[in-house]
């Protein structure tokens, strides 16, 4: 992997899940600083900021999705990948609508754990290949630039008011980016614009092609 001064915090408790994850990113990541939490109170306390944060669903002081709200709002810049057990679907859309960069689940390879890492480095989202299975391929996607950029951090789940102050535009013109992304992948919801952009391989590095099948 070798990204620089890399910080990742593991939250889960199950104490022999977490220190095997702790080898296998030590073996991905020899020089990465990795905090570990078994609560999501443990979390919140954690200095940050985290480059990645991996999140078990099932946390004695959480659980489904009220820790991944709770560490999204406290540590709202640094993506999250869920690591669970369970492989629902819906739930999987759920945790990706508010705000998830990826889906691992507990029983996957390594190699599986690899790329979903490195994709969400990269600002991508990774889901399991079963979910992608109903989104649509379509014809191809023209963005522009701006909304290239607007896509990116909707798949980071940002709310537009943040991604307005962090383009340096306004609200109002963050919402017709939106509505114009999600007119052009043909969706009519964010969740549904990160399962389109997984599902064709959108990644969003600012190079990538203005039109893309």
């Amino acid at each position: 992997m070798h990204y620089a001064n890399l910080r990742i915090l593991l939250v889960d408790d199950h104490p022999l899940f977490s220190h095997g994850l702790r080898m296998l990113l030590r073996e991905l990541e020899p020089a990465a600083q990795i905090a570990t939490a078994s609560t999501v109170a443990q979390a919140l306390a954690a200095v940050g900021p985290f480059d990645l944060v991996l999140l078990d669903l099932h946390l004695p002081d959480a659980q489904g999705l009220d820790g991944l709200l709770r560490i999204k709002q406290h540590l709202e810049g640094s993506p999250v990948v869920i690591v669970s057990a369970d492989e629902n679907p819906a739930l999987i859309r759920h945790c990706i609508q508010q705000g998830a960069m990826a889906f691992v689940s507990k029983t996957a390879s390594s190699a599986a754990l690899f790329e979903a890492l490195q994709r969400v480095l990269d600002g991508e989202t990774y889901l399991p290949p079963g979910s992608l299975l109903a989104s649509p391929c379509g014809p191809p996607i023209h963005l522009s630039p701006r909304q290239q950029e607007v896509l990116a951090k909707v798949i980071q789940g940002k709310p537009n008011k943040v991604i307005a102050r962090e383009l340096g535009i306004s609200d109002t013109t963050v919402s017709s980016h939106v509505a114009a992304v999600m007119a052009a992948m043909d969706v009519h919801t964010r969740t549904e614009a990160v399962y389109r952009a997984a599902s064709i391989g959108l990644g969003m590095p600012m190079s990538m092609p203005m039109a893309l099948a």
